[in-house]
């Protein structure tokens, strides 16, 4: 297994053609890699994808490889067309593909006419601009086939469709057939069936679920897609990339010769990432061979159909970086799904996250044909669509197409797990409106008396929290839980966790450094609508003597004695706090 294909054998190969060393970062062009920079050889890929044919979809994160291993394709497969199309085929002499001793395989190189698309380029917040945009992409698709429009196998009716794209003025069933029309358009004048490449082509449906026109968006893709996509005639083959996994939104229902190849799938499992030996000849040959253990416990950690993967973009410029061991893939997105799960989190949800961000796992099954409606009401989709991202993995990758299947899901390394741990601590911040009063807070629950901390709670519930918010005991407890992340010398907080004689509310332990200097603490929570005062003061005590003490909450927990905190909230902001020591 190397090279980029699972049936290959031999070991990782890297070239460097002019033998400076220098590691690509965010370049898409293949030529440009193979001209001036190091490149993990990907290329015996071309093989498998040979072989099966048909149109297949690569769903896997962002930044792991996907357009790059596009414009290999497009490369390897595209005939030189003079004023056009370059010839493109010395790149590959002395990349792995050239070594395979068939020629079914080396007659497809400079073979076929190809179309490139890249959906990224696409975008707006109404479908108007969103369509105008693809309309634009396509044009310019058209334009480098320019050439069509000089074409003695077309009709007059071909070329002026050509012109009408080219110009912009497409209709919109014009601009719906505009892929199946170039495809026949290319075969009929090359006399070759074309290659049709398109990366990320889920980008228009996120867009439009994002905005609004989610189901315009979805009719548009299927009818563009499934004309060019369903014909065994006028097509070599198809390679779709993409994060999400839509299928379920019916885009490629009519496709018979279609295959999904997800992170759970095993034939291209080396297609995308860095496997392991591809690591260490990479790091060996910059100078870096003594960095694999710490590159491994950074960037390592996903498997991809039983195949330990590192995430390419964070080894790239950890590399690049000088061997700086920091985040580098987290910090290239908003990471909105991350930080959407933890700011609507329930208890459950939330005691799951911490596990994840304290190298725990959470046992969910996996659906990956994502159904854009479900992602913000259904927590099972929430996981789906984090594991789709690359934010979480697993190593229960068999029968990857049962959805029914419970599957031990996993943050895969560092880098990951300390986004999980900031996004965490970044909720605290907000439910305490600053991170000066989240800072003066948190000293109060450790050191101060239940006068300093009614104060600091009612100072972060003025700032921070709307009353409606404050609803229930449930909502208060998740409130107070929030705000206990991120404390110095803590662990993350635990909620409802058996100790002594029952189930505190919250218990937050010392780490393993500051056992012996700082306290646990235990914090009950109550909830009085429309009460008064000294009737919340009255609810708060009778919770410190009645449960916390009464049922030794401090039993067994780690830390030089336990703090215990009684906290009684009502629906207008009010507070109070019973504090006591325990030693």
């Amino acid at each position: 297994m190397c090279n980029g294909s699972v049936t290959a054998k031999g070991p990782a190969r890297i070239a460097d053609r002019r033998g400076k060393g220098i590691v690509p970062i965010g370049i898409e062009s293949f030529a440009d890699v193979m001209a001036r920079h190091v490149y993990v050889d990907k290329t015996r890929v071309v093989v498998d994808l040979v072989d099966r044919g048909g149109v297949t979809l690569f769903c896997r994160p962002r930044r792991f490889g996907k357009s790059l291993l596009l414009r290999m394709l497009q490369c390897y497969f595209e005939a030189p067309v003079d004023g056009y199309v370059e010839d493109f085929g010395p790149l590959f002499e002395g990349l792995a593909i050239m070594d395979v001793d068939d020629e079914y395989y080396t007659d497809e190189r400079d073979a076929h006419p190809v179309i490139y698309l890249s959906l990224n380029v696409c975008g707006g917040d109404t479908w108007k601009h969103m369509r105008e945009s693809i309309a634009q992409m396509v044009g310019d698709e058209y334009r480098r086939h320019a050439y069509l429009l000089e074409s003695s196998a077309l009709l007059r009716m071909d070329h002026e469709y050509c012109e009408h794209i080219l110009r912009g003025e497409g209709s919109l069933s014009e601009l719906e057939s505009s892929l199946s029309r170039l495809a026949k358009m290319l075969h009929s004048h090359h006399k070759q069936q074309p290659v049709i490449l398109i990366d990320e082509y889920d980008k228009i449906v996120t867009e439009g679920f994002i905005h609004g026109y989610r189901e315009q968006a979805t009719d548009f893709l299927k009818r563009w897609l499934t004309g060019a996509l369903k014909s065994t005639v006028d097509l070599r083959l198809a390679v779709l990339t993409g994060v999400q996994r839509v299928s379920k939104e019916s885009i490629f229902s009519d496709l018979n010769n279609f295959t999904v190849d997800t992170a759970l799938d095993h034939q291209y499992s080396e297609a995308f990432g860095f496997t392991q030996s591809e690591v260490e000849e990479l790091a060996s040959y910059l100078g870096h061979g003594s960095t694999v253990v710490q590159l491994k416990q950074w960037y390592d950690g996903y498997d991809f159909g039983g195949e330990a993967v590192y995430n390419p973009w964070s080894v790239l410029n950890y590399l690049r970086m000088g061997c700086v061991a920091q985040p580098y893939w987290t910090n290239t997105s908003s990471n909105d799904v991350v930080r959407r799960l933890i700011a609507r989190a329930g208890e459950q949800t939330n005691a799951q996250l911490t596990s994840l961000a304290e190298g725990g796992c959470v046992s969910t099954p996996l659906d990956l044909s994502i159904v854009f409606g479900q992602i913000d009401s259904d927590t099972h989709a929430i996981w789906s669509q984090l594991y789709l991202a690359g934010y979480l993995t697993t190593h229960d990758v068999a029968e990857p197409n049962n959805t029914g299947l419970e599957r031990s899901l996993v943050v895969p390394n560092l880098e990951v797990r300390q986004l999980f741990s900031r996004e965490l601590q970044e909720r605290a911040v907000s439910a305490a409106g600053s991170r000066h009063s989240l800072a003066n807070l948190h000293t109060a629950l450790v050191t101060g008396n239940g006068d300093s901390v009614t104060y600091e709670l009612e100072n972060a519930l003025l700032n921070s929290v709307s009353y409606y918010d404050l609803r229930d005991e449930a909502s208060c407890h998740m409130w107070l839980l929030a705000l206990m992340y991120g404390m110095d010398g803590y662990r993350f907080p635990r909620s409802n966790r058996e100790v002594g004689r029952g189930r505190p509310d919250i218990v937050c332990e010392p780490d393993s450094l500051h056992e012996t200097e700082l306290p646990a603490i235990v914090a009950e929570v109550k909830f009085c609508r429309d009460a008064q005062e000294d009737e919340l003061t009255k609810i708060a005590a009778g919770a410190l003597t009645g449960q916390a003490l009464a049922k030794r909450y401090a039993h067994g927990l780690a830390g030089n004695g336990a703090v215990f905190l009684s906290v009684a909230f009502d629906n207008h902001k009010h507070v109070a706090v019973a504090r006591t020591a325990y030693a």
